[in-house]
C-alpha cells in the first residue's frame, strides 16, 4: 500500500468505520474504481487530525503517468 493525498476516479463503498483502523484517529472506507469496480484501496478521514483526508492505495491500483498527461487514467 502507498499513501497519497489525491486519488481520482473512485467510488466509496459502505460507510466510514473507525474499527480496526491502521491509523488511529482516522475512519476508513473501501474505495473502488468507478469504471470497473475493482478494489483500489481505502479513504481515511479524520475530524481531528491534519490531513483531514488521505488515501491508502494498493500497489496494483497505482498507474504512473506524466504530470501533464491528457489521458483520463484510473487512480
Amino acid at each position: 500500500m502507498v499513501t497519497v493525498a489525491v486519488a481520482q476516479n473512485f467510488v466509496p463503498r459502505d460507510q466510514p468505520c473507525a474499527k480496526f483502523s491502521w491509523f488511529p484517529g482516522y475512519k476508513w472506507q473501501i474505495i473502488e474504481c468507478r469504471f470497473c469496480m475493482d478494489h483500489l484501496g481505502w479513504e481515511f478521514t479524520s475530524r481531528r487530525f491534519n490531513p483531514a483526508k488521505f488515501y491508502g492505495i494498493t500497489r496494483k491500483a497505482v498507474v504512473p503517468r506524466k504530470a501533464n498527461s491528457d489521458k483520463d487514467e484510473h487512480v
